[in-house]
């Protein structure tokens, strides 16, 4: 049996797999349950495979010949939503929801393990298959990579893909270069001094550099970034003040910078510190700044990238190709895996209109057409044919 048709015959496996995980959901780093189910499908079909990052499993496909190592990445967390689809295999955990398909992107990995598990006679070199945890809150990736699994062997090439719902099933979306933003939090204090509304002379107020250093650094996209390098700055919370009639002394303010270029990231980085820094001086004030990174940006390999383009022709059809013109801000913690090996990332619809015509993401009515999951194995299996496959 080809490797096609046997992915052809896992439709129902596959949808079992998917409606099984969307039941059980759990929450980024409580993944205990998802983590057994894909330990007794690995175990059942004898595929070699060991706990990583507390609640995520890596397996591995060995062909016993030498040659590179390809590593395939799917994440297994579920968001904290109260669902409202009306699915018959809806979420049993109160106030938790599979609302980013991370439920498809497990039940496509297993899929895969299957596939090239059946056909590994056909390799040359090995697959890691990472079903990482912790995706949503903060970064089982940085774990898998913490703990040594891009090593013993060296991954080559990692791979990784997500449903998306402006996608109709059936088609797949690729892009050479960035496809996701880095991120970088934003914690501002605003130090001023407070004293008595009526006489505002004899304090420093805190909200008025609060309300000056808002509108300067939400001009730093527009101002001060180079229009061919995206960036998008973003200040999300602010909190100040103790009575209506006392000039406040401490403003707090909360924001995002995402971008995806390190350089243009760390030019805005040294602008939001000398403009806070020098309005809240200007006023008799002061300012403390704290920026942490977190994600690095997701930069799809150009080599790669070409390889699933081949593979994307081959499984949905040119004329099913979407080429994505520019890159999300969102953000994607894909890109650690890229800090040790080269990497591509794609997407594929999950939407028939008409018959499932998918909400957004991360929406308590998320819903996606199970038709997608064949392609999202094919589409991987394919890859690794391509990079690995001896005919």
């Amino acid at each position: 049996m080809t490797y096609d048709a046997f992915i052809r015959s896992l439709d129902d496996k596959l949808r079992q797999y998917r409606r099984h995980l969307h039941r059980h959901p759990e929450l980024s780093k409580q993944e205990f349950m998802t983590q057994q189910f894909i330990i007794d499908v690995l175990t059942q079909h004898g595929i070699e495979h060991v706990a990583a990052a507390k609640t995520g499993v890596v397996a591995y496909i060995n062909s016993g010949k030498p040659g590179r190592c390809i590593a395939i990445r799917a994440d297994i967390d579920a968001l904290p939503l109260s669902e409202d689809t009306g699915l018959p295999f809806a979420s049993e955990q109160k106030g938790v929801m599979h609302a980013c398909g991370h439920d498809a992107h497990t039940a496509i990995l297993l899929g895969t393990a299957l596939t090239l598990n059946q056909h590994r006679e056909r390799l040359n070199g090995s697959v890691k298959l990472f079903f990482q945890p912790n995706e949503e809150v903060s970064s089982g990736a940085k774990d898998l990579v913490r703990e040594g699994f891009m090593s013993n062997p060296d991954v080559d090439a990692i791979i990784g893909l997500h449903v998306m719902p402006h996608l109709d099933v059936g088609t797949v979306e690729l892009r050479h270069g960035a496809l996701n933003a880095s991120t970088t939090t934003i914690d501002i204090t605003i130090h001023g001094t407070a004293s008595h509304a009526a006489y505002p002379q004899r304090g420093v107020d805190a909200i008025l550099i609060a309300a000056e250093v808002i509108s300067s650094l939400h001009t730093l996209s527009s101002r001060i970034s180079a229009a061919h390098l995206p960036s998008v700055l973003s200040l999300g919370m602010i909190n100040g003040g103790t009575k209506r009639n006392i000039i406040a002394d401490t403003v707090r303010l909360k924001g995002t910078l995402r971008t995806t270029d390190d350089n243009e990231k760390e030019r805005i980085k040294q602008h939001i510190t000398t403009r806070t820094e020098g309005i809240a001086a200007a006023h008799g004030g002061s300012a403390t700044i704290r920026l942490k990174d977190g994600y690095p940006p997701l930069i799809n390999d150009p080599d790669l990238t070409d390889v699933l383009i081949d593979c994307a022709t081959e499984v949905v059809g040119k004329d099913h190709l979407i080429y994505k013109d520019a890159p999300s801000m969102g953000a994607e913690d894909f890109g650690y895996y890229q800090t040790h090996a080269p990497g591509a990332f794609f997407h594929i619809g999950c939407r028939t209109p008409g018959v499932f015509d998918a909400p957004p993401l991360h929406s308590p009515k998320f819903v996606l057409d199970e038709d997608c999951l064949t392609v999202g194995v094919r589409m991987q299996v394919a890859f690794v044919m391509r990079m690995l496959g001896t005919s």
